[in-house]
């Protein structure tokens, strides 16, 4: 179990390195899957720092983890994107989500439609549905990142 959760976190990491390369316009490559096996121990940190905060978000009333979960939702990109710590993860992506939780919001109510729908058509549309709605979400993530430092602070519409 120990190997599979190692191996899943690992591979994560090569996925968030792919999308960002997709989204980017810029050469993927099948190697990127391991290449970040070094953020390993940050990953399980951020993971572990993620789901005390957010878990106790939602047993004290709900929104306070949703809210959570929406202003973090970047962290793991920050990690592999700009190779930072679990700490400095979760400020990035509370500074960049600033202003744009309305569209965030909608942007997982608009994901969570067109995940549902792929499962209504025998779930063979998930096949399409997952990688849409993650490539919009590794989309936003790069316009909410040129948004602040191309103008300071801006929000990003959706």
């Amino acid at each position: 179990t120990l190997i599979t959760i190692v191996f899943n976190a690992v591979v994560t990491l090569g996925i968030i390195c792919i999308y960002l390369s997709a989204v980017r316009g810029e050469e993927v490559k099948i190697g990127m899957i391991f290449s970040k096996y070094h953020k390993l121990f940050h990953y399980v940190a951020l993971s572990f720092l993620m789901f005390v905060f957010i878990f106790l978000g939602l047993v004290l009333f709900i929104f306070p983890g949703i809210y959570l979960t929406l202003r973090w939702q970047f962290a793991f990109v920050f990690l592999v994107d700009k190779n930072m710590g679990p700490i400095d993860s979760l400020k990035a992506s509370w500074n960049i989500t600033r202003g744009n939780v309305l569209p965030l919001f909608k942007l997982a109510l608009l994901s969570l439609l067109i995940v549902l729908l792929g499962l209504i058509l025998l779930v063979i549309g998930l096949l399409i549905a997952i990688p849409v709605v993650t490539a919009a979400y590794y989309y936003f993530y790069e316009k909410l990142v040129g948004a602040q430092f191309a103008e300071g602070r801006s929000q990003v519409t959706i």
